[in-house]
């Protein structure tokens, strides 16, 4: 059973209030409804967050929502998205993930408005309860490697100071 799948999507606006999914689409019933496309996105975006970010789960039509009306780059093709943001370390990951992060900092969100605003705005509602674990986990990565770089580097520059570094400190990780 996906996590995702049990919650109710709240969807929030441009003005940063908050609106049920329900209510977007009653909104939506005179202009449009939500697509097929657009429902598969979203429950795509869901699994991809909830499997961990897993290679497996980022689909084309997932990748093409995100370079087409989230406002990211495409990085030639989606194997090269994906190994940029998810293969390169906890940075990128991060970098990712801070799009769909709308608590304290001003960023650009022009991509929250216009014809697929809603949709992104319910792609930020389902990231939501996952950001802090998952940051969390790509910070830590990038800590434990920025660590075996600073060893390998250290070990082959200046063992002395590496001696001096993990005497006062501990010692710099391996894995």
């Amino acid at each position: 059973m996906e996590k995702f799948a049990n919650t109710e999507m709240r969807i929030p606006p441009c003005d940063k209030s908050w609106d049920s999914l329900e209510d977007v689409v009653s909104r939506r019933r005179d202009r449009m409804t939500l697509t097929k496309d657009e429902q598969l996105v979203l429950r795509q975006w869901g699994r991809f967050l909830d499997n961990g970010l897993a290679r497996v789960k980022f689909i084309s039509r997932l990748y093409k929502h995100l370079i087409g009306n989230c406002n990211f780059i495409a990085f030639y093709d989606k194997d090269g998205f994906y190994s940029y943001y998810f293969r390169s370390g906890g940075a990128a990951v991060c970098e990712f993930l801070s799009r769909f992060d709308l608590r304290g900092a001003t960023r650009v969100d022009y991509w929250l408005r216009g014809d697929r605003g809603e949709v992104n705005r319910a792609m930020v509602s389902i990231a939501e309860p996952y950001l802090d674990s998952l940051m969390g986990e790509a910070m830590e990565r990038q800590r434990k490697s920025d660590l075996i770089d600073a060893r390998r580097l250290l070990q082959g520059a200046n063992p002395d100071l590496l001696r001096k570094i993990e005497a006062e400190f501990g010692p710099l990780e391996e894995v």
